[in-house]
């Protein structure tokens, strides 16, 4: 229906490409992987440090990001998959990641890192705290991404 109104108000003309673009993917590191995977009859893991207040079940089989003070941010996932992870850090690395680590499963985790673009901040880089905290790691890799191409459109549309 979106594209349709864009289409009829906008005359937009568009079509799907595959390019290969500079991307990760996600790998167990040399070490190996220093975190569990959940099973059903676990109990619920702890929160991290940073999110002590909370309650243990808060944010079931969710992975996020957040700013914290003083340049940290935080990973955090609850009882998550892997592919939920590399999702979650296509936004961080602005770029998609891949999961190759073969783990199957949910994870409980939590690492702080410094955010990139405060480069004044001492402490672990997101690829730094991933390998030392989880142990995974970020491999730079091409890969084919799905772009949509706008071969025209109308600054302004039409009228109803």
């Amino acid at each position: 229906m979106f594209q349709t109104m864009l289409k009829d108000r906008f005359k937009l003309a568009a079509h799907r490409e595959v390019k290969e673009v500079n991307g990760y993917v996600l790998v167990a590191a040399r070490g190996g992987t220093k975190i569990k995977e959940y099973k059903d009859s676990d109990e619920i893991a702890p929160m991290p440090d940073y999110l002590s207040m909370k309650p243990r079940n808060a944010w079931e089989h969710q992975v996020f990001i957040t700013a914290g003070g003083k340049g940290y941010s935080a990973l955090t996932g609850r009882r998550v998959s892997i592919d939920q992870l590399a999702e979650c850090l296509q936004t961080e690395v602005e770029t998609f990641v891949l999961n190759k680590t073969g783990m199957p499963g949910n994870y409980y985790f939590g690492t702080k890192f410094v955010n990139n673009r405060l480069p004044d901040v001492d402490g672990p880089s997101l690829f730094a705290a991933l390998q030392e905290a989880l142990g995974l790691r970020l491999e730079k890799q091409k890969g084919p991404v799905e772009m949509l191409i706008v071969d025209h459109m109308e600054k302004v549309p039409t009228e109803n």
